[in-house]
């Protein structure tokens, strides 16, 4: 028996969501089991938001961040289920270290391009943009980043411990 938390937030929108989704400490067990199949069906049914440039935004998305920089091959499995499940939405980061894998998962999957939705971030420790979001495409191995965000708007001084 998986133990569940309710999800419901409110939007600027108006758009209320109550969804059954497992808890955090079993959510790595639910989307690695079978039971994750079941939840196609609800994320099939749940709108997506529209930017001003007609552009669609699932507003569940799977954060691939697993506890530890990399993840390695966990990472790559649990989007392949998110995949599966119906997760169409995906948030990585450089500073994760596992682009090549949900990239790898999303190539994959057989699911076309433009169905999907990703998200990746600017790292706090790098300086050129460009050159950052270059390496964040090849990484992930894909055509295009639908959104790419500042991580953590945070520069460090010459001296300054990187540490948290």
């Amino acid at each position: 028996m998986i133990s569940t938390a309710y999800f419901c937030w409110y939007t600027p929108f108006k758009f209320h969501l109550s969804l059954k989704l497992p808890s955090s400490r079993n959510l790595r067990r639910h989307v690695a089991g079978t039971e994750a199949i079941s939840y196609k069906v609800a994320m099939a049914n749940i709108p997506y938001f529209t930017f001003n440039n007609g552009q669609k935004v699932p507003p569940i998305g799977m954060g691939c961040w697993m506890g530890e920089v990399g993840g390695g091959e966990l990472v790559k499995d649990m989007c392949t289920k998110a995949l599966a499940a119906g997760y169409r939405h995906f948030d990585t980061a450089a500073g994760y270290a596992n682009e090549e894998q949900v990239g790898k998962a999303i190539r994959e999957s057989g699911i076309p391009r433009e169905e999907l939705f990703v998200t990746t971030k600017l790292g706090f420790d790098h300086t050129r943009v460009r050159e950052a979001f270059e390496e964040s495409l090849q990484q992930l191995g894909l055509d295009y980043i639908d959104l790419y965000l500042v991580h953590w708007p945070h520069t460090i001084v010459d001296g300054m411990s990187t540490s948290v």
